[in-house]
């Protein structure tokens, strides 16, 4: 299980709501090949540097 999955169940719905935004980044099509999208996720957790300071922690 996640640690956002663990936060969420214990503080509810409610508290993700007024504490998390979610926003689409990029869109591609379904037929996107597995590895491309792999590929733009890490792009995307190291521009935005979620394993530093986000959920991305290890």
């Amino acid at each position: 299980m996640t640690k956002l999955t663990k936060l969420i169940k214990s503080k509810g719905m409610d508290y993700a709501r007024e504490n998390f935004y979610f926003s689409v980044l990029e869109f591609r099509s379904m037929r996107t090949d597995d590895q491309t999208i792999i590929d733009r996720e890490q792009y995307w957790k190291r521009v935005l540097r979620t394993c530093e300071f986000g959920y991305n922690k290890t």
